[in-house]
């Protein structure tokens, strides 16, 4: 049975009669080298934390008195600029995204009908890129990137010539180039 759970009170010879609590925390506090002799575990922490904490403080004061010197060619600035702008350019040539209007051609849910409309349209307005897209159970084609609807008018007035029933004008999320000025800029 450990000391600590014993009832009775015990004499040590370096420490005069202790009750079985203060055994337990002279058994957490404090280590014995040999018997009669003990140390405290804290006090010899505080000593070891003061050097931990005195190295650090040391060894941090050393480096800011010395200094670091950085010596870079002036000619990284210009080959950073150059870079930054090149990629500006790439991004604005690149297609973006935004809201905008189509023009909904057909919504049938004949597979054939749809890529046939669609291959129409690729030859008959190949400057207006043509949209398939499936939605259960129709095949919808769409044609157009515009950002405002009075363009979609103008050119659903063009495909109703083609296409007399079911041309309508549909708000969508459509990519377009910059402008002239935003690449400028």
């Amino acid at each position: 049975m450990p000391l600590w759970k014993r009832k009775e009170i015990q004499e040590l010879p370096w420490q005069g009669r202790i009750t079985p609590g203060e055994e337990q925390f002279d058994q957490l506090f404090f280590l014995r080298d040999k018997p009669g002799h003990r140390f405290c575990i804290l006090q010899n922490m505080k000593n070891f934390l003061l050097a931990i904490f005195l190295m650090g403080y040391l060894t941090g004061y050393s480096q800011t008195e010395t200094g670091v010197a950085i010596i870079k060619d002036p000619r990284l600035d210009l080959l950073i600029k150059k870079q930054v702008e090149l990629n500006r350019q790439v991004y604005l040539m690149n297609n973006r995204t935004g809201a905008g209007y189509r023009v909904l051609v057909v919504s049938t849910n004949d597979r054939a009908k749809a890529f046939e409309v669609k291959s129409r349209l690729m030859s008959t307005f190949p400057e207006h890129k043509t949209y398939l897209f499936y939605q259960s159970p129709y095949f919808k084609i769409q044609i157009g990137n515009f950002r405002e609807r009075n363009e979609a008018a103008d050119l659903r007035q063009q495909i109703l010539k083609l296409y007399p029933t079911g041309v309508i004008i549909v708000p969508a999320t459509v990519e377009f180039k910059p402008e002239a000025e935003e690449l400028g800029n």
